[in-house]
């Protein structure tokens, strides 16, 4: 080796030498997040690296309730105070810790491309290497190709058990809480003989009934040419029942709702108008393979009525066949109802037509005696059904808001 290229040589060794190993991570950052305070236009964040809390190594004051700092990996501590109107300043909160890293975790197991024949009780654990002290985790599970992750969860250790309920080809990351790159994704599948047969649930194997009381506060507007509007405010009464065969067979289902009570009398222009519905659907519901997903098309018939006082109203009841498309994910149930209208001995057509839409959502579970647990649901709905004639028409539009209590009965 020449002389130039030994010194050479030196030069490098001597710069490698010197250079703190934290400059190649010196672009690594973290979010520090906190929970709004009353009455607060900005907030004031301190950045403190342990166990040196004299003095902060970054002061910043910010309107949001968040902010991105750059930083080297280790362990730092942060607080937080609210600024008020007229520079008013609150007190600091307490310090809270938070981890930053030079690289996101490295996944262990399962192994990227690893085919599972086994697991007991559909278990699997997943492992990964440890960040510094104090350090958070981010671990996803989705299946592959897909968007949203079957499995999510924050924790503060390396490890997790994940129970796998259907056979297929899966991807799994890990990253470290607030920091927004994941490690490299690791694929893996699950045989079906590796997870143990899954017993049929009983409410969707054997046939039940459900009966559904439920209340609702509905503002109508009917309106009626040559006549007027009649609005109303009121509150319902409903009750539907339910006949299940199973999952993936028929259902049977029928309703009656009325009038209870009107809720604002100056709304309504005549002394007394009631509203009432009778109305019977069966339908095939079947599941979607998607967790507990299902879909359900029906038809049926209906009848609606309006009793006013001293019959000023034309219209008093109109009926007809009924088609509806429902569907279920977790706690949300959407249907959308369309109704050609009848009166009388008019045979039905869709320019005289009833279009309803709603939504269930599940708000919990109720135990009441011996009896399944009941579900307790919020219900919007939205109606409106137009009936054209040469010399007068009909319109009504409704909407109401309530709850329900469904009881599952053998």
């Amino acid at each position: 080796m020449s002389g130039r290229a030994r010194f050479a040589a030196a030069a490098l060794g001597l710069w490698l030498a010197l250079t703190p190993p934290a400059l190649a991570s010196e672009q690594r950052g973290v979010t520090l997040g906190w929970a709004p305070v009353k009455s607060a236009v900005r907030y004031e964040v301190e950045l403190y690296r342990p166990p040196a809390l004299d003095s902060p190594l970054e002061r910043q004051v910010v309107e949001d309730t968040s902010v991105f700092l750059k930083v080297t990996p280790g362990v730092y501590a942060y607080r937080v105070r609210g600024i008020h109107a007229m520079e008013e300043y609150g007190p600091w909160s307490e310090l809270a810790e938070v981890a930053v890293n030079t690289f996101p975790p490295k996944a262990i197991a399962p192994e990227d491309g690893a085919i599972l024949s086994q697991l007991p009780e559909g278990r699997l654990e997943f492992r990964w290497s440890p960040g510094v002290k104090s350090s958070r985790y981010r671990i996803e599970i989705r299946r592959d190709g897909a968007a949203e992750p079957v499995f999510r969860e924050s924790l503060s250790k390396c490890e997790v058990t994940w129970i796998a309920k259907e056979p297929g080809d899966y991807v799994w990351q890990v990253s470290f809480e607030g920091d927004s790159e994941w490690g490299r994704p690791h694929r893996f599948r699950i045989l079906a003989q590796a997870l143990p047969p899954q017993e049929p649930s009983q409410a969707l194997a054997d046939p039940f009934w459900t009966l559904a009381p439920g209340l609702l506060v509905s503002h109508a507007l009917y309106a009626e040419t040559g006549i007027g509007e009649l609005r109303l405010a009121s509150l319902l009464l409903k009750l539907d029942a339910r006949r299940a065969l199973g999952s993936g067979a028929w259902d049977f289902e029928g309703g009656i709702r009325g009038t209870a009570l009107s809720l604002d009398r100056s709304l309504v222009t005549l002394p007394s108008a009631r509203f009432y519905g009778l109305e019977g659907r069966a339908g095939w519901r079947s599941p979607l393979g998607v967790g507990d997903s299902w879909v359900k098309i029906s038809a049926g018939l209906f009848l609606w009525g309006m009793k006013v006082e001293g019959d000023a109203y034309g219209l008093w009841y109109v009926g007809g066949p009924q088609l509806q498309l429902s569907g279920g994910h977790g706690a949300i149930s959407p249907y959308l109802r369309l109704a050609p209208l009848l009166n009388g001995n008019d045979a039905p057509s869709l320019s005289s037509s009833e279009l309803t839409m709603g939504i269930s959502l599940e708000l919990g579970k109720l135990q009441l005696g011996n009896l399944a647990p009941a579900r307790l649901a919020l219900e919007l709905t939205r109606s409106r059904f137009i009936r054209p004639e040469p010399e007068r028409s009909y319109f009504l539009r409704s909407a109401s808001l309530g709850f329900s209590l469904d009881f599952q009965l053998p």
